[in-house]
C-alpha cells in the first residue's frame, strides 16, 4: 500500500460521514416541508371511505335493508296436510303461528278458513285398478286444507318467504307450531298476494 493511500482513505472515510449527515438533514427538511402526491391520494382515499360508510348508513333503514329493495308483501300460502291423525286437526285454530322446522323461521299465521276432511288414499278395486278411497270419518286420519298468511317478496310467480326462502307450488315443507310440539309436513298448493 502506498503511504498516502491509508491517509487518503481515512480522510475519505471521515469526509464521507460528514457529507452523509448533510444529505440526511436535507432529506428530512424536504419531507417536513413538502405535501406529496401520495399524501393527497391517502387523504382522498380516506374521504371516499368515510363517504361510502355515511351513504350506506343514510340509505339503510332501521332493519338493515336498503330503501331501494322491494317491500315485503302479505301473501296467502295454501297448504295441504295429508293423512294425519284427527287429534292433530283438533289442535288447529285461527291465528296459530307456524315456523319452518329446524330453522325456526316464521312461516305465517293460520287463517280461519281451514277445512278438515277424511283422508284420501288410493287402493286397488277387484279389477286391480287404482281407485280413490276415504278413511273412516270416525277416528280415522284426516286431510287438512289451510291458508297461512305469510310475509315476503312476491313477483312474477316467484315467492321468497321473509325475503330469503324460496317457496313454490308443489313443494313440501315441514312446519311446527310455536311450542315445537306439533310437527306436520305440508304441501304447498297455491301462492297468491293478499288483496
Amino acid at each position: 500500500m502506498r503511504e498516502g493511500g491509508a491517509t487518503a482513505m481515512r480522510k475519505r472515510r471521515y469526509g464521507a460521514g460528514s457529507g452523509r449527515e448533510t444529505v440526511l438533514n436535507e432529506n428530512k427538511a424536504n419531507i417536513k416541508n413538502g405535501f406529496g402526491v401520495l399524501d393527497a391520494f391517502a387523504v382522498v382515499l380516506i374521504i371516499v371511505c368515510l363517504a361510502s360508510v355515511a351513504a350506506r348508513y343514510i340509505l339503510t333503514n332501521e332493519k338493515g335493508i336498503l330503501h331501494n329493495e322491494p317491500e315485503l308483501s302479505d301473501v296467502a300460502v295454501s297448504i295441504l296436510i295429508s293423512d294425519v291423525m284427527y287429534t292433530t286437526a283438533d289442535n288447529f285454530s285461527e291465528g296459530m303461528v307456524f315456523y319452518l322446522d329446524g330453522s325456526f323461521e316464521l312461516v305465517g299465521e293460520l287463517a280461519a278458513n281451514f277445512t278438515v276432511t277424511p283422508a284420501q288414499y288410493y287402493t286397488e278395486n277387484e279389477n286391480g285398478e287404482l281407485v280413490l278411497a276415504y278413511r273412516s270419518e270416525e277416528g280415522g286420519n284426516v286431510d287438512i286444507r289451510a291458508t297461512l298468511i305469510t310475509e315476503g317478496y312476491f313477483s312474477d310467480g316467484t315467492y321468497y318467504l321473509n325475503g330469503k326462502t324460496l317457496l313454490t307450488s308443489g313443494m313440501t315443507i315441514t312446519i311446527t307450531d310455536s311450542s315445537g310440539l306439533m310437527k306436520v309436513v305440508a304441501m304447498i298448493l297455491d301462492i297468491a298476494l293478499v288483496s
